[in-house]
């Protein structure tokens, strides 16, 4: 939906700022776990893999649909991707809703074939889009082009601000250190998987001091009930952190727009100065010497 578009089209343009040579094993290792990537946007992912890697599921929805695959890598593959939790196989009303959308791809396809003026006319002003718009129930039911100009906040999600309080003042009644720190949400590689339960993801909280890369805390955050409320519990944890290490820092740097949205006008309430930056290479240092030690 207009969340999951948003998201990969946010994640596209941060992997394309990723994308230079002396980034490398670095660049991507920050693609991999930055919070945004494809684990954290809600989509649904075909593949070709070999049959030895497809579950019950997949083999049984192959053989009820007729359809016969020979060769590695030529056997299909459909998956759920909840935000922070391993990916599933789809259930009814999900295979239901993809159905309908290749439907309408297809048949958008085969008409732009057709009139090349189908998907962008000329009396249309820039940015407006073809959009399929059902409609109708029953016997009834069809499907109507629109053109429409996106608003320009679509897709767009905002988070609750939730801090306890006492945490704010606290923070702002501590001493001042002379430190710049670096604080990043990042995603482990790794899933967590319990007896009885959907695997997930864990995400990890961490504050490093800028120009010796000491990290100075981790938190591990899971993405339960949901992602969502994951990202929303994150002030607390900041606070809190900075509250326990007994000062309020100089600056702290941050990279991503989830948390510098959510963190600003808190922090610097509470006295601490926050910095936009494209570059944290002590953090970089410190997820990679995590991830590294994990496997």
């Amino acid at each position: 939906g207009n969340e999951g578009l948003t998201d990969y089209l946010e994640f596209s343009a941060n992997v394309d700022q990723l994308s230079h040579p002396e980034l490398s094993e670095k660049g991507m290792l920050r693609a991999s776990t930055m919070i945004g990537n494809p684990i954290c946007i809600p989509h649904l992912m075909l593949s070709f893999i070999d049959r030895e890697e497809l579950e019950k599921q997949d083999l049984a929805a192959i053989k009820k649909s007729g359809n016969s695959f020979r060769g590695k890598g030529n056997w299909p593959r459909i998956e759920e991707i909840v935000p922070g939790y391993l990916p599933v196989y789809p259930g009814r009303e999900i295979l239901i809703e993809l159905f309908l959308v290749m439907q309408q791809t297809i048949l958008v396809l085969e008409r732009a074939v057709e009139d090349e003026d189908y998907l962008i006319r000329e009396e249309d002003s820039e940015g407006t889009l073809l959009v399929r718009v059902p409609m109708g129930k029953g016997p009834k039911f069809r499907w109507k082009d629109h053109y429409l100009l996106p608003d320009p906040g679509w897709g767009e999600v905002s988070y609750s601000v939730n801090i306890t309080a006492g945490t704010h003042s606290a923070l702002s009644r501590l001493p001042e250190a002379s430190q710049v720190l670096q604080l990043d949400l990042f995603m482990l590689p790794t899933p967590v998987v319990e007896k009885g339960s959907r695997g997930y993801f864990p995400f990890v909280l961490m504050l490093v001091e800028k120009g010796n890369g000491l990290i100075r805390s981790t938190s591990i955050l899971a993405p339960q009930p949901d992602l969502r409320s994951m990202y929303e519990s994150v002030s607390q944890r900041v606070l809190d952190e900075l509250v326990k290490s007994g000062h309020r820092p100089s600056k702290i740097e941050i990279r991503t727009d989830l948390l510098f949205d959510m963190l600003l006008e808190i922090l610097d309430e509470a006295g601490c100065s926050v910095e936009w930056v494209d570059r944290m290479p002590e953090m970089d240092e410190a997820i990679l010497s995590m991830i590294s030690g994990m496997s």
